[in-house]
Order: C-alpha cells, then sequence, then structure tokens
C-alpha cells in the first residue's frame, strides 16, 4: 500500500489548497456505460430490466420492503425508539380515468388503446394529406448497402398502403463511412428537386450526426432522415420501423397524419412557446414558437429565436405573434376557412 502507483489519484482544488484523495484499484469499479454497452442490444435489454420498472413491479418491491421491516424485531424497535411505525399495505388513492381519445384518419376513425398506442391502426389507412416521395435520395457506406436495399424495397411495399406514392431513390454509395465522406456526398447529389435525403449511419457517432444535420439544416437546406443500420438490420422488425421512418419524412414534407376530435371553436389558434437554455457551453437561450393554423391543429406556423443566456422570458412574444396571426390569415384566405 506505500507505492504510489498502487493507487488512483484524484486532486480536488477548492480556492488554494488542493486534496489528495486515494482509492484502492483492487476496490473501485468504473460506473457509467460506453458506447460499445450503449450499442449492444442485449446488454441495453437486461438493463432495462432494473430500470424500466412496471408500476406492479414497484408496487410488490415496495409490499416486500413493508413486510421485511415489520417482521424483522430489531427493525421494529430502531423505528419505534424514533416514534416511527411502518403501516401494513399501500395507501390507495382514487384516481381518474381519461376516456380512450377518437383520431381521425382520411377514411376511417378508430378509439386509443388503454396504453395509448395506436402504431399499428395507423398503418392501416392512408394519412390525411400524404407528400409523395417522387425525387429522394438514399446515402449509405458500402458495407450497409444490403440493409439499404432491404429498407427501399421495404418503403415500396408500406408507402403504398398509407396513400403515400413512392418512386424509385437515388442511391449513392460510399467506399468508407468517414465523415467527410457523407457531407462530399450530400454537397455533390443535394439539388432543388431533391424532396428528402436518407442516411445511413453504420454506427451511432454524436460528432458525424451533427456535421450532417448542420450541413442539412443550415449549409444546404433539405429534409433529412437519418438511420442507424442497425435498427434496419432485423428482417423481423424491419417493416413496423419502416413504416415509422416514412410517417416521420411524411411529417417533414408538410403532410398531415392524424388528428383529434377537439370540442373547441372552429376558428381557434393554439399557441405553445418553450426556451431552451445550453447552461453547459453558456451559449445563447432559444426559443421555439408555434401556432395552429387550421381547423383540425394539423398545420403549425414555427418561429425561432435567440435570447440571452438563461433568459425565460420572452423578448419578441409580439414579433412572433404576429407573424402567426398574419399566416393564419393567409391559410384561411386560400382554404376559404
Amino acid at each position: 500500500w506505500q507505492k504510489k502507483e498502487n493507487y488512483l489519484e484524484f486532486f480536488s482544488l477548492q480556492e488554494e489548497t488542493s486534496k489528495l484523495i486515494c482509492l484502492i484499484p483492487e476496490l473501485s469499479y468504473m460506473t457509467g456505460l460506453t458506447d460499445e454497452m450503449r450499442s449492444d442490444f442485449k446488454v441495453m435489454k437486461d438493463i432495462a430490466v432494473h430500470t424500466r420498472v412496471t408500476p406492479n413491479q414497484r408496487q410488490a418491491a415496495l409490499h416486500q420492503f413493508i413486510n421485511n421491516i415489520n417482521s424483522n424485531s430489531e427493525a421494529k424497535q430502531m423505528l419505534a425508539d424514533w416514534g416511527v411505525s411502518v403501516q401494513s399495505g399501500i395507501v390507495a388513492v382514487g384516481g381518474r380515468l381519461l376516456p380512450s381519445e377518437k383520431l381521425l384518419m382520411k377514411n376511417k376513425s378508430f378509439y386509443t388503446s388503454p396504453e395509448a398506442d395506436w402504431g399499428r391502426n395507423i398503418t392501416q389507412d392512408a394519412v390525411i394529406s400524404a407528400v409523395h416521395l417522387n425525387n429522394w435520395l438514399v446515402i449509405v457506406s458500402k458495407r450497409d448497402g444490403s440493409k439499404a436495399n432491404d429498407f427501399i424495397t421495404m418503403m415500396k411495399k408500406v408507402c403504398p398502403s398509407m396513400g403515400i406514392n413512392i418512386s424509385e431513390p437515388v442511391r449513392f454509395i460510399l467506399r468508407d463511412d468517414r465523415t467527410e465522406s457523407y457531407l462530399r456526398a450530400l454537397r455533390d447529389n443535394v439539388n432543388q428537386q431533391v424532396q428528402v435525403v436518407v442516411i445511413i449511419f453504420p454506427t451511432s457517432r454524436d460528432d458525424r450526426y451533427s456535421a450532417v444535420k448542420k450541413l442539412c439544416c443550415i449549409d444546404m437546406p433539405v429534409p433529412s432522415q437519418v438511420i442507424n443500420a442497425r435498427t434496419i438490420s432485423n428482417h423481423q422488425k424491419l417493416r413496423s420501423v419502416t413504416q415509422k421512418v416514412a410517417l416521420q419524412i411524411n411529417c417533414k414534407l408538410g403532410g398531415e397524419l392524424w388528428a383529434l376530435e377537439i370540442p373547441i371553436h372552429k376558428r381557434t389558434m393554439v399557441c405553445g412557446i418553450d426556451v431552451y437554455h445550453d447552461m453547459s457551453r453558456g451559449g445563447r437561450s432559444v426559443l421555439g414558437f408555434v401556432s395552429s393554423l387550421n381547423q383540425s391543429f394539423t398545420r403549425w406556423f414555427s418561429r425561432p429565436a435567440f435570447q440571452q443566456s438563461g433568459q425565460e422570458l420572452i423578448d419578441c412574444l409580439k414579433l412572433a405573434f404576429l407573424g402567426a396571426l398574419r399566416k393564419y390569415y393567409e391559410v384561411c384566405t386560400l382554404f376559404s376557412i
């Protein structure tokens, strides 16, 4: 224990003094998850058993905990010395069960399940407003070329049932998966006619994702859909995954998926405001303002704005609201709402 190299040394500076903390390596364990562990489906599935506990499991654990206390004389005596006792059982509180919502599709409607899951239903009818894919681009590395082919084939199968016509995409196969290769392919192939770009990454990397999204959102504005190759590698789940991707793309292109029966006046505009604070980098806060444009609340106007770092109150609310009113009037006049 006298050898310095047998210890992990941590220094914490407090004003002008430093403090040395020595930990024994054999008694220390790494915490957190590595990128390799996060990308391993089996590992994450095993972890989810302990982190995603159902309400029934939580209740059973509490019952067991209470029984352990009440059946242990030492624990009961310790609590009794403090004037505390643990009641056997859990207090029941009455709650309100909201009725299922009615979702409206293009040709039919249905009520959601008690679990509020309508993923299967929305693929059995056409979306309210479809944007047909006539000119789209798929960029993928050579190693994932077969997965891209399976995805495109499945897109052609599932899109027509949702009312979305789809044409053969332009495919660009990369020789490697370097970030610069993806950026170069986007710069060389994106033009005014491209509706959406689908980019398939072999692995999940934040730097590559950020670089591609910056190019597609700022430098060369074009709707983009990034897919991790692992999510389309399972043939048993490929259909459901492709359906969700198709719906996301339709939304990004301005389509309308479904609507709700909202019992308020038809001539109503709903507004939403939120502010994002990036305190870790000390950058300026970003305001997001949205407002509805039709009576089914399926089309929206949006406007972002920058504010001072940490500022919550909105300076540009008047400008954003005036822009929303002008757009609402424009849509009402165009469609004679």
